[in-house]
């Protein structure tokens, strides 16, 4: 742990290029969920990073461009829209293929709630069939998609599709802060990362010095104590700032850190965790 006018530690998410069943936490705002793959299906992170999702799932001995069907989740934007509203949207990008047939698919229910479905029929190249599951929350309205290039592949895995609907769970029991805290945890204090942590800090270090004299100013109210982890994607770019509490002091920093880009990580999603006692 390092001293820069706060307590420093770096944590990620230790990432292989796809690895067996395993449980993902995907979140958006205040809200996340646990997506967990079929049996005999890989989780591939470092994919999904580089193409904006959480992950993609695909049956083990296939990579991501050669697997007969793809699985990923995601989130759409919702603005105070009714759920049927935010399906059309999404859909919206199919209507103009004149082949294309989307049709509604029988609602699946889980614990969670009812997911409405919609099927895909030959849509435009190269994932000419498609499932897409909808959830929909307060914030935001999940997505679970299954992609194949050809129709009897999407006919063979919809049952597994079917069972990780199901298995879908919410993460009510821990804060996203402290499930990223956990999880990236375990990777803290590998070779890769006290390396990538020195050089990472060397730039970093001023514009976070700077950030902090900002948003809390000499003479200004008494800052409480917070911690704060940064997620870097591949560029070496601060995607997301996540904290442990909230505060008008936080949305400052947060503005003035996101976008920042420095060292490239060694692996994706990257996290670095701050913990700042103001004396």
């Amino acid at each position: 742990m390092k001293r820069f006018l706060l307590l420093l530690s770096v944590i990620y998410i230790g990432v292989q290029s796809a690895s067996a069943e395993e449980d993902m936490f995907c979140y958006s705002g205040d809200e996340g969920y646990f997506v967990a793959p079929p049996a005999g299906f890989v989780m591939d992170k470092q994919t999904g990073s580089k193409m904006g999702v959480c992950a993609f799932y695909y049956p083990q001995g296939f990579t991501f461009d050669s697997a007969p069907v793809v699985i990923y989740p995601n989130f759409l934007g919702k603005q105070g829209e009714k759920l049927e509203k935010v399906i059309d949207r999404d859909l919206e990008r199919f209507k103009k293929e004149q082949k294309t047939k989307i049709e509604k698919g029988v609602s699946v229910k889980t614990k969670l709630g009812e997911w409405p479905i919609r099927n895909i029929l030959n849509g435009p190249a190269p994932n000419e069939y498609e499932t897409i599951a909808y959830f929909q929350k307060d914030q935001s309205v999940f997505i679970l998609v299954m992609s194949s290039r050809k129709e009897a592949d999407y006919k063979k895995y919809q049952t597994d599709f079917q069972k990780m609907i199901g298995a879908v769970d919410t993460g009510k029991k821990k804060s996203i802060f402290e499930y990223l805290k956990e999880q990236a945890k375990k990777e803290e204090n590998t070779d890769s990362g006290k390396k990538f942590q020195t050089k990472f800090m060397e730039k970093f270090g001023q514009v976070f010095a700077g950030s902090m004299k900002k948003c809390f100013p000499p003479g200004g109210p008494a800052g409480k104590p917070f911690e704060m982890i940064a997620q870097i994607n591949e560029q070496g770019k601060i995607t997301e700032t996540t904290f442990n509490r909230e505060g008008e002091d936080l949305g400052c920093l947060k503005t003035a850190l996101v976008g920042y880009i420095g060292e490239k990580p060694p692996h994706t999603p990257y996290n670095l965790d701050f913990e700042l006692n103001f004396k």
